[in-house]
C-alpha cells in the first residue's frame, strides 16, 4: 500500500471518529481529497474519482452528517478496492478446507485463499497482495 493511500485511510478514519464534522484536515476534506486524487493521477473513471464526482456543488461541507457518513464509507470502500495493502509474508502451510484453502503464515495469521482477500500471489518475489482489512501489514 502506498504511503499516500495509508494517509488517506488515516484521515478518513479520523473524520469518522470526529463524527463527520469536516475537521480532520486543515482546509477541509474536499481540498485534501482533490489533492490526493491529483497526486495519485486517478482517471475520472477510477472508482475513487467517481465517488468524489458524486459530491454536490457545495462539496462535503454542504452534506448533512448522515450523508457525510455514507460518503466516507463509500470512499473507504473505493480506497480498499483500489489501493490494496501489500505485505511480504512467508506461507507456512496451505490448509485444505471444504469451502476454500487457507494460508497459514509464519506470523501465525490465517488468511482465506479467496479473491476478496488474496488479490495476487507473487511466488518468485515471495509476497502476496491482500485486500485492506484482512491483515495489519505491521
Amino acid at each position: 500500500m502506498s504511503e499516500a493511500a495509508e494517509g488517506l485511510r488515516k484521515v478518513l478514519d479520523l473524520e469518522r471518529r470526529r463524527k463527520f464534522a469536516d475537521t480532520s484536515v486543515i482546509g477541509g476534506l474536499d481540498r485534501y481529497l482533490l489533492r490526493f486524487a491529483g497526486e495519485m493521477q486517478l482517471s475520472p473513471s477510477h472508482p475513487f474519482s467517481r465517488v468524489l464526482q458524486a459530491l454536490p456543488p457545495g462539496g462535503y461541507h454542504a452534506l448533512h452528517p448522515v450523508q457525510r457518513r455514507r460518503f466516507i464509507e463509500e470512499l473507504l470502500k473505493a480506497a480498499a478496492d483500489a489501493f490494496p495493502a501489500v505485505i511480504s509474508v512467508r506461507v507456512r502451510e496451505v490448509l485444505d478446507y471444504p469451502a476454500n484453502d487457507v494460508l497459514e503464515l509464519d506470523s501465525g495469521l490465517f488468511l482465506p485463499l479467496v479473491e476478496a482477500c488474496v488479490r495476487q500471489v507473487d511466488l518468485e518475489g515471495g509476497r502476496i497482495v491482500i485486500a485492506a482489512g484482512f491483515a495489519d501489514p505491521e
